[in-house]
């Protein structure tokens, strides 16, 4: 198998606007093109931009695998990290990638579909101040969530310290569209609100009460939950500060 990076010369992805540098791989009998990078002490939610001028966004994607150092080179590319949600909007020529991963990290931009075309033309930035550094506690009184916005989305972190089965986890808003789609969630277990006890995305129902409240809950889950929250609206470019939550 050919390897995108050898040994320990793998780069450490951090800061803005990271030149990818492309090189063919092969994965089972496919060939690929990749730019392999390490993240070191990676938090919950801390957003992973992809900027491309030509390429097309839907060609390209991120994987992650389990690393302790930038020495720890995937032995098997098709043996990445899975079974979570993520958050990745896209707009223009970008995509921006927010998920409940988080510690010791290599991260892998790839095409899609085999590829003999080397791109050079796409940027990969890490976001400085993710908002999991600034959770809100949600309990039984009701309390303004604070969302950060990053084009094109807003997001914010969120804790419960110990939810009970079948609890009501109630958002709402004067006038914010959060119905249909524009507010969404993931859901993991643990206390600490950017590194989590697992990435494994926890199943909550959805109810939409109308555009102004929607709730979810869970018959399974218990304990000390960590949950991101994205707001999203094609036309909105600010964070919305009407958006509410309490626990019931």
């Amino acid at each position: 198998m050919t390897q995108v990076a050898q040994n320990c010369s793998t780069p450490e992805f951090k800061g803005e606007n990271i030149p990818l540098k492309f090189t063919p791989y092969t994965s089972r009998i496919n060939q690929y093109m990749g730019s392999l990078g390490f993240l070191s002490n990676f938090e919950f939610g801390r957003r992973i931009e992809l900027d491309m001028k030509e390429s097309l966004l839907v060609q390209y994607t991120i994987r992650f695998y389990s690393a302790n150092s930038p020495c720890d080179v995937p032995q098997d590319y098709s043996n990445f990290l899975n079974s979570f949600n993520l958050f990745s909007p896209r707009i223009n020529k970008k995509t921006v990638y927010a998920t409940p991963l988080s510690g010791n990290l290599m991260a892998l931009a790839l095409s899609y579909g085999s590829s003999n075309t080397i791109p050079t033309d796409i940027t990969l930035s890490i976001e400085s101040n993710p908002v999991c550094k600034n959770p809100t506690t949600a309990d039984a009184t009701l309390k303004t969530l604070s969302f950060d916005y990053k084009t094109p989305s807003s997001l914010t972190a969120i804790k419960i310290d110990s939810y009970i089965p079948n609890q009501q986890i109630v958002f709402t808003s004067n006038i914010t569209n959060i119905g249909l789609g524009g507010l969404q969630i993931f859901v993991v277990t643990g206390t600490d609100a950017c590194y989590p006890t697992t990435y494994k995305t926890i199943s909550f129902n959805q109810n939409v009460q109308s555009q102004n409240q929607v709730t979810w809950s869970s018959s399974t889950a218990s304990g000390p939950l960590v949950i991101l929250a994205q707001y999203f609206s094609e036309v909105v470019t600010t964070a919305p500060n009407d958006i509410k939550i309490q626990v019931q």
